[in-house]
This record gives structure tokens, C-alpha cells and sequence, in this order.
């Protein structure tokens, strides 16, 4: 089998796959339906609607404009993409040890489970709801 055959056979799935994900920016994020919807900017230029954020149960959030993102594209086609994570380096804490866990906002609260079972919260303002007890 030649070469040129090879390549004219693998080249398509080669191309699906890269079309697979995307790294895109963040523009506009619609937070009222039960799924979070984005628009989007591929590195292309290209802008997706409404693509689909796919969120870990019990915790949501709202990522701010310009954040950066990944999204997966089923089977390589455009038209059917979900956004499977998000970042924002402007944010993020650093320097964590192994095993800690931080969360933490654009205004920078944050909830950090520490090493040694120490926990740290810094905010401006801390309320606590207990529709029971209080």
C-alpha cells in the first residue's frame, strides 16, 4: 500500500480528531436555565452559541468573562460542543500543598482546606443559614 493511499485513508480521522477539542475564550455566560450556556470564542476566531457547560454535581459557578476554556466537540462536529472545563489564570491561587483544596472567587474569597484538617475562610462578609435552629 502506498503512502499516498496511507495518508488519503487516515487523514480524515486525523482531522476528526483534531477538531475533537477546542481551548476557546469565554464571552457571555446564560446562567438561568438548568444547564449553564456559553458563548464562546475558538482559537480560530470562530463563535459558538449557546455550547453547553458540563458542571460536577454539587458545585456550579459562574466563570467570568474572557476566562479560558475546553471544549469537547462529539465526534468532531462543531454544532454539538460541550465545555468541559474552565480556568481563569488572573484568579487562580497558588502555591497550594499536595492534597489542599481551594475555593475561591474573582474577589478573592476563598474557602482553603489546608493540610493538618486547618481550615482557612477569608471573605468580606460570613452569614450562616439554619432554617431549624435559628
Amino acid at each position: 500500500m502506498s503512502r499516498y493511499l496511507i495518508e488519503m485513508l487516515v487523514n480524515p480521522i486525523v482531522n476528526k480528531i483534531n477538531l475533537m477539542f477546542s481551548q476557546c475564550v469565554i464571552k457571555i455566560v446564560t446562567d438561568k436555565n438548568k444547564t449553564q450556556t456559553i458563548q464562546t470564542e475558538l482559537q480560530d476566531g470562530e463563535v459558538r452559541e449557546k455550547v453547553e457547560r458540563w458542571q460536577e454535581y454539587g458545585f456550579t459557578c459562574n466563570p467570568p468573562s474572557n476566562s479560558e476554556a475546553l471544549c469537547l466537540f462529539l465526534g468532531g462536529e462543531r454544532d454539538r460542543g460541550f465545555i468541559i472545563a474552565t480556568e481563569n489564570k488572573n484568579y487562580r491561587i497558588l502555591n497550594l500543598k499536595e492534597g489542599e483544596v481551594c475555593l475561591y472567587t474573582h474577589e478573592k474569597d476563598k474557602i482553603h482546606f489546608q493540610n493538618e484538617n486547618k481550615l482557612l475562610i477569608q471573605t468580606k462578609e460570613f452569614s450562616i443559614e439554619d432554617k431549624k435552629h435559628i
